[in-house]
């Protein structure tokens, strides 16, 4: 449910507050993670529509549309940091929370279906928070996935949160993260799109991995797409 600016900024500064126990904090990073997924999906919307509306005037809607445009931009570039500030907090505190409330509460904590709670074990000590919310995506999975549902992308506010972090950190600092994409990265599956100088775009999806009846199996590198940008 989206909350009225001045409660959001409440929020806020409840969680900034000193003596604050960390399981506050945490769900405090949660429930305003989760409203900047609402104040995004509602933007897309509402730009969507008044966009349609304002086209169908112009050229005389020109400079209403770049107002709309740059407000759309403010407000994304906005929230990406503030979520950027948040996945910041989520990376640098994951371990102390894990220390202070165990990873069963992080669980509760995150409603993380208890079918799929057994995965955290492939995490090192103090990283659970860390590998659920980002590596494993499964924060909310009690409200979206059973043991029998497989995830075909990873979700939840705290994860958009640690992805813009680690956006930003990549900007900030080229070549210091491994490849996203690679496999085993977060992102590994997604195709990467090249624009050449002539305006090619050159689309390579990830690699098929090719089961025969006999047990056998073979790796399929894909050709590349191409395309006009």
């Amino acid at each position: 449910m989206l909350m009225k600016p001045e409660h959001l900024k409440r929020l806020i500064s409840i969680w900034q507050q000193p003596g604050l126990s960390l399981l506050s904090q945490l769900l405090i990073a949660r429930r305003v993670a989760r409203q900047y997924d609402e104040e995004q999906r509602l933007d897309r919307l509402v730009l969507r529509s008044h966009t349609k509306v304002l086209s169908a005037g112009f050229p005389f809607t020109r400079s209403r549309l770049t107002e709309l445009t740059e407000n759309a931009r403010r407000s994304r570039e906005a929230r990406r940091d503030a979520r950027a500030a948040i996945g910041h907090w989520v990376v640098l505190v994951g371990g102390a929370i894990e220390e202070t409330i165990g990873v069963a509460r992080i669980c509760d904590a995150l409603s993380v279906n208890p079918v799929h709670r057994g995965e955290v074990t492939e995490a090192g000590t103090g990283e659970a928070l860390d590998y659920l919310v980002f590596v494993a995506g499964l924060e909310e999975s009690a409200a979206q996935l059973s043991g029998r549902c497989v995830q075909t992308f990873k979700r939840g506010g705290l994860f958009q949160c640690v992805l813009e972090r680690m956006i930003a950190y990549s900007k900030a600092n080229p070549g210091a993260l491994p490849n996203p994409l690679a496999p085993g990265g977060p992102l590994y599956g997604l195709p990467i799109t090249e624009i050449g100088a002539n305006g090619e775009a050159m689309v390579t999806r990830a690699a098929l991995t090719v089961h025969s009846r006999d047990g056998s199996s073979r790796v399929v590198k894909r050709k590349p797409e191409v395309g006009r940008g």
